[in-house]
Parts: C-alpha cells; structure tokens; sequence
C-alpha cells in the first residue's frame, strides 16, 4: 500500500476541504470568498479541478441530496410549493421563483453525477 501523499494530493485535499466549507456555511460563494481573503476566481479554479478529480474517481461531488425537515410552521405564508419540480436519478427537486439559477445549477450537477 503506498502510503505517501503528493503535495498535489495534499493540495487538492485542503480544496476539497475549501469547497465543503463554502458548501456548509450557507453563504453565497462571493460571501464566503470576501469572508476567507479568497478571489471568487482562485475558488471557481480550485473547485473545477476538485469537481473533474472526484468525477474522474466516479464519487459523488460533496453534497448528499436529503429531503428537507418537514416544516413545523402552519402558516400557508411558510409553505413552499415549487413552480417546477425535476426529478433526476431518483431525486425530485422543487424550484421556486426565487430560486438561485448558480444553486440550481449546482445541485442539479450533483445529482446527475451522484
């Protein structure tokens, strides 16, 4: 078993690690970019090379889709009811009117590659 790690493999992992974390905090990526001194470009880089990396190894690209918590609220105002729902390998997403066009498009990624 080769037990040593190139420094690409380091590098790319600390990414990897980048990306989960902009991922994880709910910010938008210019948000999270401001936030950690990073320009959006340098993250777009990183992230590109990590997404091609883990689709290459054929792993899901950081997110795990799960359905949303059932909502406590009864107030018809905190109901979201989808204009638009897509349905791709097995999951079925809801896409409101004020859905992110960037958060779409990432999530539908996802799921084609998960």
């Amino acid at each position: 078993m080769n037990t040593q790690l190139t420094v690409k493999d380091i590098q790319h992992g600390l990414w990897a690690e980048m990306v989960q974390q902009q991922i994880n905090s709910g910010l938008s990526i210019r948000e999270w970019c401001e936030l950690n001194n990073i320009t959006t470009k340098t993250f777009y880089y990183r992230r590109k090379h990590v997404r091609e990396e883990m689709i290459a190894a054929n792993q899901p690209f950081f997110a795990e889709v799960v359905p949303p918590a059932p909502m406590t609220s009864s107030s018809s105002e905190d109901t979201f009811i989808p204009q638009m729902t897509v349905t791709l390998n097995g999951a079925t997403i809801g896409v409101g009117q004020n859905t992110p066009l960037e958060l779409l498009k990432y999530v539908l990624q996802v799921v084609r590659h998960a």
